[in-house]
């Protein structure tokens, strides 16, 4: 693989799309250059933690690789809104307890009925899930599509249902990789960079900048030029280095950045960024971290993104079988983890099994 990257750097240093740079002075190539790319695609601190039975899930879709959104990532969000009937979605009110009752299927554990559940039983039976927000208000629903990010649900689960979740679902929650992976926008004035450039592309010496107090840009592959914005150069970040550029300053991220092209470039006279612009997903406490991976501990247990899709039954006062909690997101897709369409095409599978199990009269969906 390093063979690889070095014909490539050579042949392509010169090119009208990327520049290839390598670091100076007494230049050896470091071997972990080559994980670094993989590191940031499967949001994970090292490629041992992932599972290599699991690797070859990911399916492409084909199509074009990159879309990008002439209104940025939020015009997606806003025309599924638009779909909702008019005043269906609640903003900031997060959830802190999704109650429900009824026996589990699979683990064998008693879940008794909450005290917060008011009304008769009849009503129960019809609504066996109680959803509180931060807020105090609370809602009763047959049944609980939730979306969280399995970061969210790695720091949360064990106090965010009750009861617990059954074992299997629990244990995938908890042996899946979710590490971090953040983005860092640089905004100039003008580029300083020729109109050819598509960005630059950095190839490390095996010690470079290793002990220095800006080491974490070692966790860069680089920085291309934004298609929309000819003046703004994106990096990508991964590992421990992008866990530490969370905890600095975007003073010291611009000014570590520049440093970082200075010497890759060899230019001097780089001006530093106007604006800085980072995301910080593993600070926010509604994400923490990037996205999911299967793990090697996944192996062990025998779980993963299968073991999150499967619905959580309560038994209602009937004694059918009900699913009442369902987990959606791309920590739930088999094969588009790690994409917005996986986590949709989850959440649209969630929500057919639940409008199977209401036509076909409340019968059990395997």
């Amino acid at each position: 693989m390093l063979k690889l990257y070095m014909e490539r750097f050579k042949q392509n240093r010169t090119s009208a799309k990327y520049v290839f740079a390598c670091a100076p002075s007494r230049w050896q190539p470091d071997p972990i250059f080559c994980d670094r790319f993989h590191v940031i695609d499967n949001s994970c601190t090292r490629l041992d933690q992932l599972s290599a039975k699991a690797f070859g899930n990911y399916c492409f879709t084909g199509g074009k690789d990159y879309m990008n959104f002439k209104h940025g990532y939020s015009s997606l969000v806003q025309s599924l809104v638009d779909d909702l009937p008019s005043g269906m979605l609640r903003l900031n009110c997060p959830v802190e307890m999704v109650d429900w009752q009824g026996v589990s299927i699979g683990d064998g554990e008693l879940k008794s009925l909450s005290k917060q559940m008011s009304g008769a039983d009849s009503q129960l039976d019809v609504h066996p899930v109680s959803v509180t927000c931060c807020d105090g208000s609370r809602f009763v629903a047959r049944h609980v599509i939730v979306t969280c990010s399995l970061g969210y649900l790695k720091e949360n689960h064990r106090t965010m249902f009750r009861p617990n979740l059954p074992t299997t679902m629990v244990r995938a929650i908890e042996d899946m990789g979710f590490d971090t992976i953040n983005k860092i926008f640089l905004v100039y004035k003008d580029p300083w960079w020729g109109s050819d450039i598509r960005g630059f592309q950095l190839i490390w010496s095996r010690h470079s900048a290793e002990h220095e107090a800006w080491s974490w840009v070692r966790d860069l592959t680089g920085f291309d030029v934004s298609p929309n914005h000819r003046a703004v150069l994106l990096g990508w970040i991964g590992g421990r280095g992008a866990e530490v550029m969370e905890d600095l300053s975007e003073e010291e991220v611009g000014k570590h950045c520049t440093q970082l092209l200075k010497r890759f470039t060899q230019r001097s006279n780089i001006p530093p960024p106007s604006r800085i612009i980072r995301s910080r997903w593993r600070s926010n406490q509604f994400i923490r971290g990037g996205y999911s991976n299967t793990s090697s501990a996944c192996d062990v247990s025998t779980s993963g993104p299968s073991s999150l899709a499967e619905p959580v039954f309560c038994r209602q006062i009937g004694g059918q079988k009900h699913p009442a909690i369902l987990l959606a997101g791309e920590a739930a897709h088999s094969n588009h983890f790690s994409t917005t369409h996986g986590a949709y095409e989850s959440g649209v599978s969630q929500a057919q099994l639940l409008l199977k199990y209401m036509n076909t009269a409340h019968q059990v969906v395997e």
